[in-house]
This record gives C-alpha cells, structure tokens and sequence, in this order.
C-alpha cells in the first residue's frame, strides 16, 4: 500500500507502545528488477508481517510504482530523486528527514551505502536516529577504471564513515563481510544474513507448455543460465564450455534469460560456435515467470566471476537460491559469495576454467543419480532460507537497539498473547524551524581534501535538507 502525505501533515502516533517503526531506505526498489530490489521488498514484507515491527519503505517515484504499491503489504512513501546515486542524496536526504519527523521511526536501515546510508547520515546531522547499513557486493569494491568509478572512490571517506557509525553492517555473504573488514570496519559490528527465497512462490512444477512450445524444448534437456548480461557474469565462458560438448549432447539446449549489453557479444559467440539454434536468449523474464523458466532446465549454470579492476563480483547469487527452491540443481563459480548460496549443493567450478566447466556439464547431464541427489539437497535447503527466517535475525539486531521493543523472537502472536497498552503519547517531532548547528563529526572533518568541503556542504544541507 502506499502511504500519501498531504497538506495538513501532521506527527503519525504509534498503535502500539512494543511496537518498533523501521522506516526503510532503498534506491532499488520494485517495481524496479534486480538482487537488491527483491532483497528489500521480500525481506521487508517478512520483517513487516511481526507483529512487533511495523515497516515503511521510502523508495524512489519510477514507472509502474502506483499500481504496485497499490497491492503491495508493505506501506511504501515515494519521493522524486536524481537519476543517479550522486545527484540523489539531497534529495533523499530531504525525504528520510521528513519521514523521521512524521513518522517518528525508531530505526533507519539502508539497503546500501550509496545513496541510501548516505543520505540517511545527512538527514541525520543533529538528530539521534541509529541507522543499519546493508552490503551486498560490488559497491563495496572500489576502482578507478572510469569516471564514474572514480567519484565513487573519493567519496571513500563518506563510504567509511556510513559503515563505521551504523550501529552494525548486513553482509549478504561471508565474502561481502571479508571486504568490509578489509576496508576497516570491525567484524563484531557486521552480522552475515545471507539472502532468502519464498519457498512457496518457487517450487517444482511441470514446464510450462507455451515456453515449451515457443522455445522448441519438446525432448530437450536444458541448461540455464538467468542473470543481467554483463561480461562478469560469465556466459561467454559457459557458451565457450557448451560449444566443447554440443556435439557429444545433441539433445541439449542452452537457455540464456536476461537482458543487458554483453547481449550482442554474446551472440557473437555463439555465432563463431556455430550454435545458433543450440544456445537461446529469451530477453528479459517478467517477475511472474521466473518460476516457470527455473523449471524449464534440468541444471542452472551461473558463472560469476570477480573482476577487481572493473571491479564487479556476485555478492551472493540470488538466482541460485531460487533455482534451488524449485528443485534445481546448479554448476556454480567458486567466486564471491556464490559458495553461500549454494552450500554442499552445487558444482562449484573456478569460473574462468573452461575444461573444468564443460567436465562438469557432461557429468551433469550424465549422472542422473547424482544430478537428482544434489536437486533435493538443493530444494531442502531453500525451505530452510526463507525471508521469514531472514528478518528475525534483522529484528533481532533491531530490537538490542530499541529498549521500549518487545523482546520475541519470532514476533508471531506477541499482539495476541497480551493486551494492548495505551498508545505512547506522540513525541514532540524534531524542530525544523530552528535546526541545529550542522557540523559534520572530526573523523569526517579530519580526512585530507573534504575540509575545504564542508562550508559549502553544510550550506547545501541547510538549505535542501533542513527547512
């Protein structure tokens, strides 16, 4: 549902006194597509369904955002920002500390530090609001191979600054964690949640008949591969390792699904293989079929592989979780945080190796037992990763955070096991008419080159973010 502020704005009590408000932050959201955007709509609707967390995402306006918050289970407030993260931050900031004066959240946690944490620790200047930071991946890497990447790295200092002051850092992978440590934020302060799956919305099923039908897969065994086609991710070596066993399996086809640049290049290839026919990109996939695709293949192939310089990396796999969750087993590059979210039930393969990628293919394809073995390992394993168990660890981290909480666990029930209290009297929303002295904290001020900044910053926060 979707939350609209009007003209005789006004402070929103709470219902109830065990009640923790999460006011979300995330620059990706649906109905954008994506790791991220999925990771903040499912893990947040889990979160919101305790009945001791209630959850509002500010999120930015995009196309079709009206009719899927219309529907939506959570309460998403939109608000207009800058195409990219850079020239999004003001006005982002703009709209978190409008939200923490109506609101009133409890909490902020911020699906990643650009422009999400950000913002938050702008709107936050003055004001006692503990926040969270999420860290998927690759924008925790740095390089300075373009321009773009190069403004991304001198905002190092704010990047560390966001991290070492959240009460504590999500890692969505032990090696998300590892690259944090390494950039300086201490282990005791980052919690590893890894990612889930809706176990219910991605289950076995028989293959769709119309995909069979329009793809030509009548008696063909299926390999797959579903990912944004970007050079990192690793289709170029899977087409390089299909082409060496295409004439040993000729009952085989190769799925390719997504869309991206690395598409005319890719098809390149598989002209130079001569495997036009044998390998098929579909394009984009609608949110509402990716099940109906997992079920197509027999084995899920995804081949990330980390690349510094760029730099990119799979800072989990999401797809591997939920091609798991409908039973499939997977051919998996041993590289970023690919081995959690696979576990003990996938060939992990170095991603660049291509005569261990084709052997593990035709034993694959081979070996039914031992294909049928790792699909239930695989699909039992899902069950366990659900959203659900995700966001207890989240409110666990909350709620050390938030004394007036209520300490459950599961947070299932707690409103029904015990009367409710007389709501909290509104507290008095933070005066911005007045603001604060605006001074940026001395381990932010002390690092060389943002000094001569912070007049000019301070001038911008108070006029776009205080008024």
């Amino acid at each position: 549902m979707a939350a609209t502020i009007t003209a005789d704005e006004h402070v929103e009590p709470k219902q109830r006194t065990r009640e923790t408000r999460v006011l979300v932050t995330s620059f990706d959201f649906r109905p954008g597509v994506g790791g991220i955007a999925t990771v903040a709509y499912e893990l947040f609707r889990a979160l919101n369904a305790r009945d001791d967390m209630q959850v509002r995402v500010l999120a930015p306006t995009r196309e079709g955002a009206d009719a899927f918050d219309a529907a939506s289970e959570i309460e998403v407030v939109r608000a207009r920002l800058g195409r990219s993260y850079l020239w999004s931050v003001l006005p982002f900031a703009r709209a978190i500390r409008k939200q923490i004066r109506l609101w009133q959240p409890d909490v902020v946690v911020n699906l990643v530090w650009l422009p999400d944490g950000v913002a938050t620790r702008v709107a936050t200047v003055g004001i006692r609001m503990p926040y969270y930071v999420f860290a998927h991946g690759v924008e925790v890497l740095e390089s300075r191979r373009t321009l773009r990447k190069r403004l991304r790295g001198w905002l190092s200092p704010w990047k560390r600054a966001v991290f070492r002051d959240a009460e504590r850092a999500f890692a969505v992978s032990h090696y998300t964690c590892s690259e944090l440590t390494a950039f300086g934020i201490p282990a005791e302060r980052i919690d590893v949640l890894g990612n889930g799956v809706d176990a219910a919305t991605f289950s076995p099923r028989t293959k769709a008949r119309d995909l069979v039908d329009h793809y030509g897969l009548d008696g063909k065994r299926v390999l797959m591969t579903l990912c944004r086609l970007h050079d990192y991710k690793g289709v170029d070596v899977g087409i390089e390792a299909f082409a060496r066993i295409a004439d040993e399996q000729p009952d085989v086809q190769y799925l390719v699904c997504g869309a991206g640049p690395d598409r005319p290049r890719l098809e390149r290839l598989v002209a130079h293989h001569r495997l036009d026919g044998r390998v098929i990109f579909t394009g984009f996939v609608p949110p509402e079929r990716l099940c109906d695709y997992y079920n197509l293949c027999d084995i899920f192939v995804l081949l990330s592989r980390e690349d510094r310089l760029t730099p990119n990396v799979e800072g989990f796999g999401l797809v591997l979780l939920e091609a798991a969750a409908c039973g499939k087993p997977s051919i998996a590059g041993n590289s970023g945080g690919i081995p959690d979210a696979v576990g003990d039930t996938a060939w992990l393969v170095s991603p660049t190796d291509v005569d261990e990628i084709a052997a593990a293919m035709t034993h694959a394809l081979g070996d039914a037992d031992d294909r049928q073995t790792l699909a239930a390992a695989a699909r039992e394993r899902a069950t366990h990763l659900s959203w659900c168990a995700i966001a207890d660890r989240v409110a666990c981290a909350l709620l050390e955070q938030n004394p007036r909480a209520e300490r459950s666990v599961s947070g299932v029930g707690a409103a029904a096991q015990s009367p409710q209290p007389t709501p909290d009297p509104p507290r008095p929303p933070v005066d911005t008419e007045r603001p604060p002295e605006l001074a940026f904290p001395a381990k932010v001020n002390a690092v060389q080159g943002l000094e001569r900044l912070k007049p000019r910053a301070r001038a911008l926060i108070n006029k776009h973010v205080v008024r």
